[in-house]
């Protein structure tokens, strides 16, 4: 009891001296929580943390859905695949290299019927990675991912059902 008390005193101590967050009789406009802060209360308070993160690091990449392809892209005016990541991940802590090959050799190597949402799946040729993405889902082996694509900015594939990223499909790794 005296552990959750103390983790509500400094949860509200944090969101009392952000500028902009009110609570109920304020007289100030709210303003969202960011999600780094968001993501620290939620491990606080120990709601199942890791399956929140994946939820939020996959609903915060949805809102870039339809964002324009630029190759050296690391922002919402234009990302390339590893930027896209990046700026996601970044957003929930995770400051990740610009670099797909990079990307490739970090985190724990999964088996494709085993990925997560939020797991990074990788793409090659002559065993070269070249693509990132997120998994964004995986149910009844149907496989997706959200990524920046060149032809299409960020969209959310099926990578069974197209046979480049099946023919191309590398890995998948577990970095959360």
């Amino acid at each position: 009891m005296k552990s959750i008390l103390l983790k509500s005193i400094v949860v509200f101590s944090i969101l009392a001296s952000l500028p902009g967050i009110s609570f109920a009789g304020s007289k100030s406009q709210p303003t969202s929580i960011p999600p780094f802060l968001l993501n620290t209360i939620n491990m606080m308070f120990n709601i199942s943390g890791k399956v929140k993160m994946r939820a939020n690091i996959i609903d915060y990449a949805t809102k870039y859905l339809g964002t324009p392809y630029r190759s050296g892209g690391m922002k919402p005016g234009g990302f390339d695949c590893s930027g896209f990541v990046r700026y996601v991940f970044s957003e929930y802590g995770f400051p990740l290299a610009h670099s797909s090959r990079t990307l490739s050799q970090e985190g724990e190597t999964i088996k494709p019927e085993d990925a997560r949402p939020g797991d990074l799946i990788f793409f090659a040729s002559n065993g070269r990675v070249h693509h990132v993405g997120i998994v964004y889902s995986n149910y009844n082996k149907n496989l997706k991912m959200i990524h920046s694509s060149s032809s299409k900015g960020v969209t959310i594939d099926e990578i069974y059902s197209s046979a480049y990223w099946t023919k191309r499909l590398y890995c998948i790794k577990r970095i959360l």
